[in-house]
């Protein structure tokens, strides 16, 4: 993945733990200095390299209606300002890490509408996805809000709704009884 706002090219840095996105304006904390504006390769710019590479929710995806269905069986309802959320243990294949998935019924609008909130809440989701590090199924509906809310501030909820769930299990909790 190449990360750029200059019509310049820049090449994907090999590493020992996987392949590096380089960016050239770093959006967080976990970005360090790659290279210099001296650097000829960079464009006159300053390059920025991820510390550890991106997750993508492509493993960390819940797919099947089962796995819907069950974590509706074994969870309760938690509500936060802008979505709601359920989350169950899991025990079957407890090697797999955390899996999100997302809900956009039509009452949320239409469909340019729904596809907009669910690549927000996925963004939001891939942002803070390390966060989790028990094996857990969360499903996450989303409210219409989501649509005009600053994106800084769905980040920071989802967050806080992921923090809850860690928290539940430190604190001993099932799913049923956790309140965030």
């Amino acid at each position: 993945m190449v990360c750029f706002d200059s019509p310049e090219s820049v090449s994907l840095q090999d590493s020992p733990v996987g392949v590096w996105r380089v960016c050239f304006r770093p959006s967080s904390c976990e970005w360090r200095p790659l290279g210099d504006m001296n650097d000829p390769g960079a464009g006159g710019q300053e390059l920025w390299v991820l510390d550890r590479p991106m997750q993508t929710l492509r493993c960390a995806k819940l797919r099947k209606h089962a796995d819907y269905q069950r974590v509706y069986r074994e969870s309760r309802k938690h509500s936060s300002p802008s979505m709601t959320y359920f989350f169950a243990e899991r025990k079957a294949h407890p090697a797999e890490g955390p899996r999100v998935g997302l809900t956009a019924g039509r009452v949320l609008g239409k469909a340019v509408e729904r596809n907009r909130i669910k690549r927000r809440m996925r963004e939001a989701v891939r942002f803070n996805l390390n966060a989790l590090t028990r094996d857990v199924d969360i499903v996450l509906h989303p409210k219409r809000s989501v649509l005009t809310v600053d994106f800084a501030l769905l980040r920071g909820e989802v967050s806080k709704i992921f923090a809850a769930i860690e928290q539940a299990r430190s604190r001993g909790v099932t799913p049923r009884q956790a309140k965030p």
